[in-house]
């Protein structure tokens, strides 16, 4: 919100000075005519935008976390939203990298959806007895790891957990 009440042109003249850059480059100058257009609302309703996905980020993260249902559905709901400005980018202007981006984030909906319609089958296979406790074990071995493994991708890590046990 530094820049409220200020020139972001001017702003980002004193930062192309500053950084040496070329001021004569294209890439500088459409940085700098993008600049011209952004006033105070703007810039407010940006960082509302802004600070508004953060706080869905952390709310995201954080059921993620603790395991929470809610929470896949939500990283779904989030994936899918961004699907929409994809394809139309992609009609706007059709070129590599844009519909290559649009493939990629559509295989991982797509598989996402697969994990988290595959988590009511695995939960079904895990309840009681000492499969359970064993893939817990296993799964609590790395709760240290930043990116903790949860019960929805056991069935793909861990297919000895879901295995039947043999009969005695």
């Amino acid at each position: 919100m530094r820049l409220l009440h200020k020139d972001v042109g001017d702003v980002l003249a004193g930062l192309v000075d500053h950084l040496r850059f070329n001021p004569e480059s294209r890439f500088v100058n459409f940085i700098l005519g993008r600049a011209s257009i952004l006033d105070d609302r703007l810039l407010r309703r940006i960082g509302e935008v802004v600070f508004i996905y953060a706080g869905l980020d952390l709310v995201e993260g954080v059921g993620l976390y603790l395991e929470q249902v809610w929470a896949e559905y939500l990283t779904l709901a989030i994936t899918a939203s961004f699907l929409p400005w994809e394809i139309f980018e992609v009609f706007r202007k059709l070129t590599l990298p844009r519909v290559g981006l649009l493939v990629v984030n559509a295989l991982v909906f797509f598989y996402l959806i697969k994990l988290v319609a595959g988590h009511g089958k695995a939960s079904a296979q895990l309840r009681g007895g000492r499969k359970l406790m064993d893939c817990k074990c296993l799964l609590g071995m790395l709760k240290g790891n930043v990116f903790r493994i949860r019960p929805l991708f056991a069935n793909t890590l861990f297919q000895s957990c879901l295995a039947p046990e043999p009969k005695p």
